[in-house]
């Protein structure tokens, strides 16, 4: 096997990483990666400063992004690959995520609020920056006002699935996702699937035209790394995976460069996407 040198599922600032595109690269460059991909959760304005920078520190990057999926009353993630990062679809879609995420945390301040959790709305818009919000940065601000000890705490007590400040996102279906990013040209891999997908799930999900599945991954230990890597066997899918990087969050603050995997993974990653370019060149041609 190839030496591990690819991490395909790293976050910035551009969503709720806590490291800007550029310093990702780097600390890339400084442990010897060939390539990466940025995963920011719906949107790509992370991936897009990373790909202008790639020459500059030796680095491939994949196009990338988490999808966040809801059926069912359940959280799906999945991560896109090698797409068109000027698709008017993704593109609008990623607006509507924006949209949608300002409502969301406009809701969870309103019910912290009614729970004596005062925080200022501009305050979290400022934190967020250049990111959509998300609910990391409520709770960076609720530990700024001394609400809660640390930002763990925020999601166990107010704002975590279930929590009485919890707002559930928009359902958008796991076939969509995957559609999505097929539209866009590129390949769907499922984000983590060991921490809570069962096995029959994972066969659905599959069955709506899954591309890869994550294998390595901080969440998995060595058995269900060899479990998903014979599911991906099975069923033909392209092994991925990577640190879930997201800053210096403490639990994760050493994970870059820690979860690698070898660069045959891009290079399934190009085939499958040529394959899908011929068939729709072919399609056009005989319509």
């Amino acid at each position: 096997m190839m030496e591990p040198s690819t991490d395909l599922h790293i976050h910035t600032t551009y969503s709720d990483g806590e490291i800007a595109p550029e310093e990702v690269l780097s600390r890339l460059q400084y442990i010897g990666a060939s390539a990466c991909a940025i995963t920011d959760h719906d949107t790509i304005e992370g991936c897009k400063v990373a790909l202008e920078l790639q020459a500059k520190y030796g680095i491939e990057v994949i196009p990338g992004v988490e999808l966040s999926a809801h059926e069912d009353g359940v959280e799906y993630h999945i991560l896109g690959y090698e797409f068109d990062i000027d698709n008017c679809n993704l593109l609008e879609f990623m607006e509507v995520c924006r949209i949608n995420r300002l409502t969301r945390a406009k809701e969870i301040v309103k019910k912290l609020a009614e729970r004596d959790v005062i925080l200022d709305f501009d305050e979290i818009v400022e934190l967020a920056g250049k990111s959509p919000i998300t609910r990391p940065h409520i709770a960076h601000s609720m530990l700024n006002h001394e609400y809660v000890d640390s930002i763990k705490e925020a999601f166990t007590l107010y704002i975590g699935t279930g929590c009485s400040a919890y707002v559930p996102k928009v359902n958008f279906p796991v076939s969509q996702a995957i559609k999505l990013i097929r539209q866009a040209h590129g390949i769907s891999s499922l984000a983590h699937p060991g921490k809570t997908i069962s096995l029959p799930v994972i066969e659905k999900i599959i069955g709506y035209g899954l591309d890869a599945i994550e294998i390595i991954h901080p969440s998995h230990n060595p058995k269900m790394v060899n479990h998903y890597r014979k599911v991906a066997q099975k069923f033909d899918l392209i092994p991925t995976g990577g640190s879930d990087f997201h800053g210096n969050r403490g639990y994760d603050a050493n994970f870059l460069g820690q979860f690698m995997i070898p660069y045959d993974s891009v290079k399934q990653i190009k085939k499958k996407c040529e394959k899908y370019e011929k068939v729709l060149a072919s399609v056009k041609e005989i319509a």
